[in-house]
């Protein structure tokens, strides 16, 4: 988040997660941030986002996603996945991440 505020100072930051009311209490101290409607569905939260103009993303498949449909500059925990695991044998980090998503 700070990277793009460095970058853009009136970001918005627009959430989505299957626990609202955590990501609610957890970025209470921030005015720059919705977060999605309890009442929305995952696929209507994932509509939303693809709208975004950049975006900064989870490693599961849902941010995948949602990073992959979004027009702009897509960023994501470089660490993923944890050197040495049965997911990084499987699926090596070059093989799950388009090189125009960036660490």
């Amino acid at each position: 988040m700070s990277y793009y505020t460095s970058i853009s100072p009136d970001s918005l930051f627009i959430v989505s997660s299957d626990d609202k009311q955590w990501c609610r209490t957890m970025l209470s101290n921030r005015n720059d941030v919705v977060v999605t409607s309890d009442t929305h569905s995952p696929s209507e939260d994932l509509a939303i986002l693809t709208l975004c103009n950049d975006s900064l993303i989870t490693t599961g498949t849902y941010g995948w996603w949602a990073g992959f449909l979004t027009n702009g500059q897509v960023i994501y925990d470089k660490s993923y996945p944890k050197q040495g695991s049965l997911l990084a044998r499987n699926c090596p980090q070059q093989d799950y991440f388009p090189p125009s998503f960036k660490p």
